[in-house]
C-alpha cells in the first residue's frame, strides 16, 4: 500500500484505484449483486456482457469463449450469493477474461477521467485570489485525487464539487480535503483522498505533470484475491 503522506507514482495510483474499485479478471457479484468484471465493469444483463466484446477464455483450454459460454457463464455467478470473497467467485467459473484487453479498457476510461478531471478544473465561474490556473499546474497527489473522483464520479457529479475546485485554485488543501468527501464509497477511499490534497508542503516544488494518463503496469495484480 502507497503511503498516503507520501508523493505517488503513477503505479501506486493504479495500485490504489484497483483497491477502491476492485479488479478481478473473472466475474463476481459486487456488494449489491451486481455482475462485475475487470476494475468496476459492471454489466446488468448477459447480453450487455456480450455486447461490450471483452474477450473471456475457458481457463483449462484457454480457448475463446463463444457468445453462448459468456452468457451461461453470467448466469452461473449470478446464482452465487453476493458479496464473497474473489476467491470464491474464481473457483466457481470457467471464464477468464483477456488481461491485456481490461488493462486496455482500464488506459481507456482513465483517459476519460484525466480530461473530465481536466474540464472540471480549468472551466467554471471564476475565482478569487487564484493560485493554480490549470489543471498541471496543481501538485501531482492533488491531480490523481482529482482523477480518482472523476473515474468514480464521472463529469456531472464531478462537477457539483465547486467548492471543492474554489479551494484547490487557491492552494487552501486543508479546506479542499474536506470539500473532497463522496458518499457512498469506502471510508478508506475518503481518507486517502483526503490525504492526498492536504499533506503538501508549504513550498511546492514544480509537480510532476501527468500527460495523458498514468501508465498502468503490463503485468496488473489482483491485490484483492
Amino acid at each position: 500500500m502507497a503511503d498516503e503522506r507520501g508523493q505517488l507514482s503513477p503505479t501506486q495510483f493504479i495500485e490504489r484505484l484497483k483497491g477502491f474499485e476492485g479488479y478481478a479478471d473473472h466475474l463476481y457479484l459486487d456488494t449489491e449483486g451486481k455482475i462485475t468484471v475487470g476494475v468496476g465493469l459492471m454489466y446488468g444483463s448477459a447480453e450487455s456482457l456480450v455486447a461490450s466484446h471483452i474477450t473471456f477464455r475457458h481457463k483449462v483450454s484457454g480457448k475463446i469463449a463463444s457468445a453462448a459460454e459468456v452468457k451461461e457463464e453470467y448466469k452461473r455467478v449470478s446464482k452465487l450469493s453476493k458479496g464473497r470473497a474473489l476467491n470464491f467467485y474464481r473457483s466457481h467459473g470457467l471464464l477468464s477474461a483477456d488481461g491485456a484487453d481490461l488493462q486496455g479498457r482500464l488506459v481507456r476510461r482513465l483517459s476519460v477521467a484525466f480530461t473530465d478531471a481536466m474540464y472540471f478544473f480549468n472551466t467554471g465561474k471564476p475565482v478569487a485570489g487564484v493560485k493554480f490556473e490549470q489543471f498541471t499546474d496543481l501538485p501531482t497527489n492533488v491531480q490523481l485525487a482529482l482523477l480518482d473522483m472523476a473515474f468514480n464520479l464521472g463529469r456531472s457529479k464531478l462537477c457539483k464539487f465547486q467548492k471543492l475546485r474554489e479551494f484547490l485554485k487557491q492552494g487552501d488543501w486543508q479546506n479542499a480535503a474536506k470539500e473532497s468527501h463522496r458518499r457512498g464509497i469506502q471510508s478508506a477511499r475518503n481518507e486517502a483522498i483526503y490525504h492526498w490534497i492536504i499533506n503538501q508542503p508549504k513550498d511546492i516544488a514544480p509537480p510532476t505533470k501527468l500527460k495523458g494518463t498514468p501508465d498502468i503496469p503490463s503485468s496488473p495484480t489482483n491485490r484483492l484475491a
